[in-house]
C-alpha cells in the first residue's frame, strides 16, 4: 500500500499531517510506502507536482491518497483521525 500526503510549503497543518504519516510509517514499516508531494509558493517548481494534483483532484494540503493496486481513495485534511484506520482496512482486503 501506499500513502501519498499532499503537502505545501509554510503549513502548520501539513506539519502536522506529516507528523502523523510519519507515526504511521513506523507503525506499518514493512507494509507501507509513503511519498510527500510538496507543492511551493514559488510555481516554477511546481510543474510535476501540478500534473499529479490533477490527476487526483487535489485542490487543498493537505490531503492524502492510498493507493492499493489499482485502486485509490483520496482522504480529506479534516480526516487525520481515520487514516491509522483506512490503512488497516486496505492491509486487511
Amino acid at each position: 500500500i501506499k500513502l501519498v500526503i499532499f503537502t505545501k510549503e509554510y503549513c502548520d497543518d501539513c506539519i502536522r499531517g506529516l507528523n502523523i504519516v510519519t507515526q504511521l510509517s513506523e507503525k506499518y514499516a514493512e507494509k507501507l510506502e509513503i511519498v510527500e508531494i510538496k507543492c511551493y509558493k514559488d510555481s516554477s517548481k511546481n510543474v510535476a507536482s501540478s500534473q499529479i494534483l490533477g490527476q487526483y483532484n487535489i485542490s487543498y494540503a493537505p490531503s492524502y491518497v492510498i493507493i492499493r493496486k489499482n485502486q485509490y481513495e483520496k482522504i480529506a485534511n479534516e480526516d487525520f483521525n481515520c487514516l491509522d484506520k483506512k490503512i488497516k482496512y486496505y492491509l486487511d482486503l
